[in-house]
């Protein structure tokens, strides 16, 4: 029988609760003259997933528009899928209750997962899991119809059976070869940069183990094994939409966006920049390649435009490189999230996309704020420094989170694999980094965020550390755990 702690129980209760309160608060914020709930007309590129969504549910297949037969190319089928069953059982507008709550459960799911991954670094599950579904930027994107939450909750089942494999040092149950391939089948399903991710997990994977503490125990006959039964299962769950690819474009692939996110990494850059004097000669490597700026919604243009877009971006001066790579990454890891939240609710938006863009200084954008603060838009800017101050409060935990996770033996593997996971989306956002983007690695800043909590916590003799064997933590050998008893309270 599965025990539940008080703490467990009460910030589930809190969760829902909230999640409650957010989505009667929603519908109060309302104006009379819309049609469509929030989760639906203020989802980003809602047309993607559950515009395409609709037409899966009228039958039409995974295309966008309703009078248009454009086969959907920059995103995947899972989204669409997913939200299609509630609007097909109770309408669009009635489903929007039903897709929430769908996603708030997958954030409490990832929760639950992540607590048990904590525990590997010595910390306690219920502050994992509370670092996760009370994160403002997760709770936002868990109420509206974007792929951003499934593809975190994909990511997250994946991530926790590798530790789990890694902290033994095998595979300790058949069922993990089945979790595995099917959670890296649906990645590039939920969103396509997840084939990229893929393409280097089990180079990430290889490298984890070798500064593991534990010893690699499978015999390299299984090992192997195991490796083709996760890819065989994960590509007969891709396939069928890698074929419907080749039908839709005559190509087969899983993605089709690498274009688009190459002219939006280099425009990024260019307005970082400023100085158009510093910026290469575009036309002349459109020329090489023969592609067009506007054929970037051309699936045949891809390979094209990428390879121009990119060549033209290492043309760019490296310090004027390093300065918009600076400015985008601070953006990912320091921006709140809840300005989404905010126009969810109804509240008087501001646009904070300019922030520190062109001339803007700090002390103009000081006044700036200081001066809202006496609007109408004081509750949404409340909103929104909140955001702010939990990402700031948690990432600084976690950079001493990060520092003592790789300095203690037991958790080393788990936080390389961690790490290499977080530079690899780094490297794939690159300028174009907004809060969203930062959801499926929210989990694993929250782990790192605990540790720095527990480490402050004990300095502070508030809260002793403990130290869980890596098998007890992930719930192997359970009965070596009872005996001892060991707990996690």
């Amino acid at each position: 029988m599965i025990k539940v702690s008080k703490g467990q129980i009460l910030i589930t209760v809190i969760f829902v609760l909230v999640n409650i309160a957010l989505f009667i608060g929603s519908g109060a914020g309302r104006d009379v003259s819309d049609s469509l709930h929030p989760t639906f007309s203020n989802a980003s590129d809602g047309q993607r997933y559950w515009g395409v969504a609709v037409n899966v549910a009228r039958g039409q297949g995974f295309v966008i528009g309703e009078d248009s037969v454009t086969p959907l190319a920059r995103a995947g089928p899972l989204p669409a899928g997913v939200f299609s069953i509630p609007i097909r059982i109770f309408g669009l507008e009635h489903s929007a209750g039903w897709i929430v709550a769908v996603q708030c459960a997958l954030l409490y799911l990832t929760g639950i997962m992540f607590g048990r991954v904590g525990q590997v670094f010595s910390v306690n599950k219920e502050l994992v899991c509370g670092l996760i579904i009370f994160n403002p930027n997760l709770i936002s994107l868990a109420h509206h119809a974007q792929s951003d939450l499934l593809f975190t909750f994909v990511l997250g089942g994946l991530l926790v059976i590798l530790v789990s494999i890694l902290a033994n040092g095998n595979v300790s149950k058949k069922s993990q070869i089945f979790w595995l391939g099917l959670f890296a089948g649906l990645l590039p399903l939920a969103r396509p940069l997840g084939f990229y991710v893929l393409l280097v997990i089990p180079v990430f994977f290889v490298l984890s183990s070798r500064v593991s503490g534990t010893r690699w125990r499978m015999p390299l006959r299984k090992t192997i094994f195991g490796f083709f039964a996760v890819a065989t299962i994960a590509a007969m769950i891709m396939l069928p939409w890698a074929y419907r690819n080749y039908l839709a474009f005559g190509q087969v692939s899983l993605t089709q966006s690498e274009g688009v996110m190459m002219q939006w990494h280099y425009k990024a850059l260019k307005k970082q920049v400023g100085n158009p004097d510093l910026m290469p000669d575009l036309q002349s490597y459109m020329q090489k390649y023969r592609v067009t700026e506007d054929c970037a919604n051309d699936v045949q243009c891809r390979g094209g435009l990428t390879k121009a877009y990119l060549l033209a971006m290492i043309a760019v001066p490296p310090l004027e490189v390093i300065k918009a790579l600076t400015f985008s990454y601070s953006k990912l890891f320091f921006s709140g999230g809840a300005s989404q939240l905010g126009r969810y609710l109804g509240l008087e938006p501001v646009n904070f996309s300019n922030f520190l863009t062109g001339d803007r200084d700090l002390s103009l954008e000081g006044k700036r704020i200081n001066s809202l603060f006496f609007s109408n838009a004081r509750f949404f800017l409340s909103l929104v420094i909140g955001g702010i101050v939990f990402a700031i409060i948690v990432r600084a935990l976690g950079t001493v989170g990060v520092m003592l996770s790789f300095a203690d033996r037991n958790s080393r593997a788990p936080s390389l694999l961690f790490l290499l996971i977080i530079g690899v989306f780094m490297g794939m956002y690159l300028f174009s980094s907004i809060a969203r983007f930062r959801a499926p690695i929210e989990p694993i800043l929250a782990v790192y965020a605990a540790v720095g909590i527990r480490f402050f916590l004990s300095k502070l003799g508030i809260a002793k550390t403990h130290q869980l064997s890596k098998q007890s933590a992930l719930g192997i050998d359970h009965s070596q755990a009872r005996s001892t008893g060991v707990n996690d309270k």
